[in-house]
């Protein structure tokens, strides 16, 4: 899935699509739900125990709402991507004091440059799907160097209807659902491997399947 395949119009139209949007959480239930399952995850690798020693990065993070109702429960501190300032404004004021030593970093996820070795969990979610697999497979590994070596990675993102071949969307924000392996794959080519995985539960029958993914460097073993 590669640009040439997008058409060079892919990212200035994903671009527009959201800077054009209010910085706002669009159906409050709906990401209720998410979070609960997100937090449920990865719950099971850290608790509130030790979260005033660590650090997390949220690649994606449009209004902070991951920031907010999931990282923050395990981390002092989260940094903040995303390629719309009026989004890290707003997360910036859900976020208040509580992520007073955070910054807010205007960047696309492909290009930003982040620190080596500085993160304990790094969250990409519902942002792959807006990259070409050059854009998707650049982020993981912009990830990858930048977790510390015994930290996770929380990807999570939305798979097709159909689980033997991807689904492209044109309409309003263009997206891509890609299947398992396609995932799995990414994963590998960015130096990481998949030390959980599980399927979102409580979720819309009738919706694209969503695949919560853990995910750490090659050269550490599986178990935190």
């Amino acid at each position: 899935i590669n640009a040439e395949y997008m058409g060079k119009g892919w990212y200035d139209h994903i671009k527009k699509y959201w800077n054009d949007r209010e910085a706002n959480v669009n159906n409050p239930e709906i990401a209720g739900i998410d979070m609960k399952e997100s937090n449920q995850f990865l719950g099971t690798f850290f608790s509130d125990e030790g979260r005033h020693l660590r650090k997390a990065l949220d690649l994606g993070a449009g209004v902070g709402r991951v920031s907010q109702a999931v990282l923050l429960n395990y981390v002092y501190t989260v940094d903040l991507v995303d390629q719309g300032p009026h989004f890290l404004r707003e997360a910036k004021n859900r976020l208040g004091v509580r992520n007073r030593f955070g910054k807010y970093i205007v960047a696309s996820v492909v290009d930003v440059e982040l620190e080596a070795n500085a993160y304990d969990i790094i969250v990409i979610q519902y942002t792959l799907l807006y990259l070409t697999d050059e854009g998707a497979l650049q982020t993981l590994k912009n990830a990858q160097r930048a977790l510390k070596p015994e930290g996770i990675i929380f990807l999570k993102d939305n798979l097709p209807l159909d689980p033997t071949r991807f689904q492209v969307n044109r309409d309003s924000g263009f997206n891509i659902f890609r299947m398992a392996a396609q995932y799995a794959w990414l994963i590998r080519e960015a130096g990481l491997k998949i030390v959980k995985q599980e399927r979102q539960n409580d979720w819309y029958a009738d919706s694209n399947p969503i695949m919560m993914f853990a995910l750490k460097r090659v050269d550490q073993p599986d178990e935190l």
